[in-house]
């Protein structure tokens, strides 16, 4: 596993320079505005294209319809050949009527004259100049008489009618304006053909009745090729755009994309392990905030691991701190004859001043001892070590228990500081007369059984540190005890009956008190592995918050037995 995850590591170290110079986000934000801009232009383009050429040809469709609407305004006579001269208004019967009525000298008067042939060629020329003017007319032509009798009046092609003609484009409808109307179709003026849009226009009296028709032939040959130069020019402009907008993209990107980049050379010099560097802020906006957060996370992780470095070395010391409380426990308890004693100690996940030991005192007595500090880790164990130094020396020399634990209060109560304690259950046994004397500075009481029943033996105290004399000497009381065959006597720290079961309940004095009178019965060794498994399994997962100390001591039974 150790390989697999070197080769992991060495695979991402060679892959590390391509991420690291890969494309620069200005050029990416460059280039996806370009991307973004040339299609926004090309679906413009597409969508407008249609519309652009259904407007160009409704404009060429009104403006064929316009020129119609315009030469219908004049009176029909003012198209004919003989506007302006004495025969004006005249029917081509009446025309010809008035002809036949007139001699040869007359006709050649009249309308071989110069200024009759001069009037008649000007007037049928104007719809010609007409086209002339407007480059896209093709063809004008002004009919006369009823729709269902309409002839040809004038023309602006010079030829014979029949060679003009109109034919709709199948499936397109023509445009009705007003009156008139334009439609799109072929049109064909003599061999020529083209497409065109046939604009008419009636021509109607003042009392509205139809006189006649104009026709305006417009073509829009090349109104495809004007469609298709639009879109070209569109394109052309859609790359312009895209070329300004990639300019631009970049431009501002290199502008904005510098605190990113500033701040991804902090990143990096903060990644290869330097937590003292401090990340600025260079602007005020949204890169400005994320560059405030980075700082602000990178002086957490140094704050923690500062913290990290100094629980690792408050880890050591406590480790060292256990060791040496953990060697001040007795390795094996001294044996007095017709007695069995036993301890049992279990750490909590905190290290704590609790202790328990039994030594030999003059007369061949024995003193069994019980001691907890205040408060926990370090400081709790040096000061029970303190505690039970004083208290091992001073029993070298002194039988009553009181005035053990009244010298060393005396010793140690100089060195506590304000609000530091040790409470302490000093029991001595004098194997001769059988009998238990108990001194007790503020701790739990020591329990007795007694055939079945438990007896918890009081005896007044406050605890060592508390006082430095005067108060501690007048309240701490000895209380003797005469013991039989098959008593046993329990000395404890709270801590055993603060133990948190599964259900988060405490096991409490009254249980424990309970369990102590049923196993009582059981050897001093047995006694206690049984305590300590019963509350194990009363714990069950729950962590151990305090630690569970126990000590006892039984008088055997005649012949040497427990009870």
């Amino acid at each position: 596993m150790a390989k697999s995850r070197a080769g992991e590591t060495a695979r991402e170290a060679r892959h590390e320079p391509r991420r690291r110079f890969g494309m620069p986000l200005a050029l990416k934000m460059a280039l996806l505005t370009a991307v973004l801009a040339a299609l926004i232009v090309v679906v413009f383009s597409v969508a407008v294209q249609p519309f652009v050429g259904d407007a160009v040809r409704e404009q060429i469709r009104r403006a064929a319809w316009e020129t119609a609407f315009v030469a219908a305004a004049a009176p029909p006579d003012a198209w004919s050949e003989y506007f302006g001269t004495p025969w004006q208004g005249l029917s081509p019967e009446d025309l010809q009527i008035q002809v036949d009525r007139m001699t040869k000298e007359e006709r050649d008067a009249s309308i071989r004259s110069k200024e009759m042939l001069a009037t008649r060629k000007w007037n049928s020329e104007r719809l010609y100049r007409l086209t002339l003017k407007h480059g896209r007319v093709e063809a004008v032509e002004v009919l006369t008489g009823p729709p269902e009798r309409r002839r040809l009046l004038c023309s602006s092609h010079i030829g014979p009618a029949s060679e003009v003609s109109f034919r709709e484009t199948p499936g397109q409808p023509p445009m009705d304006v007003a009156e008139g109307s334009a439609a799109e179709g072929l049109l064909r003026l003599g061999d020529r053909e083209m497409r065109a849009v046939l604009g008419s226009y009636p021509i109607v009296d003042r009392d509205g009745a139809p006189q006649g028709e104009v026709r305006v032939y417009v073509n829009v040959e090349g109104v495809d090729d004007v469609i298709a130069g639009l879109a070209k020019r569109l394109a052309l402009i859609a790359l312009v755009v895209v070329g300004a907008g990639a300019v631009l993209a970049g431009l501002v990107g290199v502008v904005f994309m510098r605190p990113l980049r500033l701040l991804a050379e902090d990143v990096r010099t903060v990644a290869k392990g330097d937590l003292r560097h401090r990340t600025r802020a260079r602007s005020y906006d949204e890169i400005g905030a994320l560059a405030r957060s980075f700082d602000e996370l990178t002086q957490q992780l140094a704050a923690a691991a500062d913290a990290e470095r100094e629980s690792q070395a408050s880890r050591h010391q406590m480790t060292v701190a256990g060791e040496v409380a953990a060697s001040l426990f007795p390795a094996r308890l001294p044996t007095v004859a017709g007695y069995d004693a036993a301890g049992h100690h279990e750490t909590s996940t905190q290290l704590a001043g609790e202790y328990y030991d039994v030594f030999e005192m003059p007369g061949g007595r024995r003193g069994f001892l019980v001691a907890s500090a205040s408060g926990t880790g370090v400081p709790a164990a040096m000061v029970m070590a303190m505690a039970r130094s004083f208290v091992a020396a001073l029993a070298g020399r002194e039988a009553d228990p009181g005035a053990i634990l009244r010298e060393a209060n005396a010793l140690l109560s100089p060195d506590l500081r304000r609000g530091m304690y040790v409470t302490v259950l000093l029991a001595i046994l004098d194997p001769r007369n059988h009998t238990l004397t108990v001194a007790n500075a503020g701790h739990a009481p020591l329990l007795l059984v007694r055939d079945g029943k438990l007896t918890a033996v009081h005896s007044e105290g406050i605890a060592m540190g508390l006082d430095k004399g005067p108060v501690f000497d007048s309240t701490l009381k000895v209380v003797r005890i005469p013991l039989q065959p098959g008593d046993r006597a329990v000395l404890y720290t709270p801590g055993v009956t603060r133990v948190n079961g599964a259900d988060g309940s405490a096991l409490g004095e009254e249980r424990f008190a309970a369990l102590v009178r049923r196993e009582a019965a059981h050897p001093a060794e047995t006694f206690t592995a049984r305590m300590a498994a019963i509350v194990r399994k009363f714990r069950g997962d729950a962590p151990l918050t305090d630690s569970v100390t126990l000590l006892t001591l039984g008088r055997l039974q005649d012949g040497g037995t427990p009870s």
